[in-house]
């Protein structure tokens, strides 16, 4: 009996290297999340057409298997995992799916591809995480040189987590190309791969620029990785590894992340708040009442947390923009406050945040 096909790509399949694994089932069996197992030949080739040119190499007992096309990229279909994994040979890196029909387009010659990258104030990955407004802007600007001069553009975001790594924001229409300084593009957000918009993540080495002409990159993107949901803040992994921009912070706190949240809101702690322009440090720490959630949601809310250093730092020409802000000590909420105020004193004099060296004024 055959299982359920799935409908669409982007029900999540995620491309796994894997090297010599043996399948110990027969016969193989395909499976993708919420799907049953796929038994029939017929299913599966129906299944090969949704996913739009997938190279696959149906395994066997063996690891060994066949290859479809005589293709040198090959997938194995792991009966012992719901995932389709991915083996690659060394001479071959050329793309594991058809990336144009993923996304819908029919002719790339009409798109040109927006790489966002820092502006030198914000990473576009931390704009569209906390505002997709914001980010929408981003696909707007206009510099001296009309660099969106087709009818269409589509945005790949630097994906900074990861080296060469891109997250796909979504494709735009160009309605109107106004002048630098009055407005810059007019655009209207397409549906196409609507439900991939910050889903899809693809390897791909783009070099330096803004702009490019969508058909001469296209064919150097590999399919990564399609993510269960939109991307929203790297997630928490622990106490000893937070260490955020305030860019992240920003969008981890505007969406209410509940890992974060629930990790941090009921510990006290130490903190150390660094400006990566001039190397200063401020020490502060939560106690009290105050869980380390709801007093970083006060910085994110106000910049500088009330802290007199940090408040004269910012006036006189300093960016919130350039903090980062690292976890130094982490303890639960019955800890004595007496002990996390003699712990930030301790970083204070460690880090020698006080005087010249630092932004703490006791």
């Amino acid at each position: 009996m055959e299982g359920k096909v799935a409908q669409s790509f982007s029900d999540r399949f995620v491309l796994e290297p894997i090297i010599g694994r043996d399948c110990t089932q027969t016969p193989p069996y395909l499976v993708a999340p919420g799907c049953q197992a796929i038994e029939s030949f017929g299913a599966i080739v129906r299944l090969l057409a949704l996913a739009f040119q997938l190279k696959i190499a149906i395994g066997g007992r063996a690891s060994k298997g066949f290859a479809l096309m005589g293709l040198k990229r090959s997938y194995l279909i792991d009966p012992c995992s719901p995932r389709i994994a991915a083996t690659t040979s060394d001479q071959d890196k050329s793309l594991a799916l058809d990336l144009l029909q993923i996304l819908e387009i029919d002719e790339p010659f009409r798109y040109k591809l927006h790489a966002a990258r820092s502006n030198g104030h914000d990473e576009p990955l931390d704009v569209f995480s906390r505002d997709r407004n914001e980010w929408r802007g981003w696909n707007t600007w206009r510099g001296t040189r009309d660099e969106f001069n087709r009818p269409h553009v589509i945005s790949f975001i630097r994906f900074y987590p990861e080296r060469a790594s891109w997250l796909f924001g979504g494709v735009f229409k160009i309605l109107e190309r106004r002048e630098p300084g009055e407005g810059g593009y007019v655009v209207e957000e397409s549906s196409k791969a609507a439900d991939l918009i910050g889903r899809l993540k693809v390897k791909a080495e783009i070099s330096r620029g803004r702009a490019f002409l969508f058909e001469n990159v296209a064919p150097s993107m590999v399919i990564g990785e399609i993510l269960p949901k939109p991307y929203s803040g790297e997630p928490f992994v622990g106490f000893d590894s937070v260490s955020l921009s305030f860019g992240q912070l920003d969008a981890i706190v505007r969406n209410d992340r509940l890992d974060w949240k629930t990790a941090l809101q009921n510990m006290k702690g130490v903190y150390v708040i660094v400006d990566s322009k001039t190397g200063k440090k401020y020490v502060g720490s939560a106690y009290g009442d105050v869980g380390i959630w709801q007093r970083w949601c006060v910085y994110i809310a106000t910049g500088h947390g009330g802290n007199r250093g940090l408040v004269d730092h910012l006036a006189n020409g300093g960016a919130r923009e350039n903090f980062r802000i690292t976890l130094l000590e982490a303890w639960p909420a019955r800890t004595d406050d007496q002990f996390i105020i003699k712990r930030e004193n301790y970083w204070k004099d460690a880090l020698l945040t006080r005087g010249d060296f630092g932004y703490n004024r006791n």
